[in-house]
């Protein structure tokens, strides 16, 4: 019985330390993986809307409409 007891406690040991290494990657390599496409979409639609506001502030409305 003590070797089986034994067993499984290194076995445990052993999954909280893939667990740990899980996290790690995770925190390493998933999350940034996740979040840039958002980053980029926000930054590329926040560009755009600068662009075309820019565009309007500087036309004149009265000149448009002749």
């Amino acid at each position: 019985m003590k070797g089986i007891t034994g067993s499984i406690s290194s076995n445990k040991t052993a999954e909280n330390t893939r667990k740990q290494q899980v996290r790690r990657y995770y925190r390493i390599a998933v999350k940034p993986t996740i979040i840039t496409p958002y980053l980029f979409l926000f930054i590329s639609c926040y560009v755009s809307d600068l662009a075309h506001n820019h565009e309007a502030a500087g036309s004149n409305p009265v000149s448009a409409t002749k």
